[in-house]
C-alpha cells in the first residue's frame, strides 16, 4: 500500500483548516437558501424535513473528506475532497506529481 509523501503530507495538514472551513460554509450557504422566505413552504414540518435532509446529505459528504484522517488514508480523503470539489485547482498544484496521479485515479478523474 502506498503512503503518500512527507512533503505532501504536511501540505494537506497545513489545508485542513482551510477545506473544512470551506466545506461548511458551503453547506451553511445551502441551508440559508433553502430558508429564505421566498422557498418556504406553508407546512414547516415541509420546511424542517428539506432541511434535515440537506444537513444528512452532506454531512456524508463531511465524513467522507475529513473523518479517518491520517496519513495512511491521505490520498482517499484528496480524492474526495476532489471529487466533492472542496479542493480547488490552484490548491491540488501543490502537491507532487505522484500524488496527483493517484489521486486522479481514485477520483475517477
Amino acid at each position: 500500500m502506498r503512503t503518500i509523501e512527507e512533503t505532501d503530507w504536511k501540505y494537506l495538514a497545513k489545508l485542513k483548516p482551510i477545506l473544512l472551513e470551506r466545506l461548511c460554509n458551503r453547506i451553511l450557504d445551502q441551508i440559508q437558501s433553502v430558508c429564505r422566505p421566498e422557498k418556504r413552504s406553508a407546512d414547516a414540518h415541509e420546511q424542517y424535513l428539506r432541511v434535515f435532509k440537506l444537513v444528512t446529505d452532506q454531512d456524508r459528504i463531511v465524513a467522507d473528506c475529513f473523518d479517518g484522517w491520517s496519513r495512511s488514508r491521505a490520498f482517499e480523503r484528496i480524492a474526495f475532497l476532489t471529487r466533492h470539489k472542496v479542493l480547488i485547482t490552484e490548491e491540488q498544484q501543490g502537491f507532487s506529481d505522484e500524488t496527483r496521479s493517484v489521486v486522479r485515479l481514485l477520483a475517477g478523474l
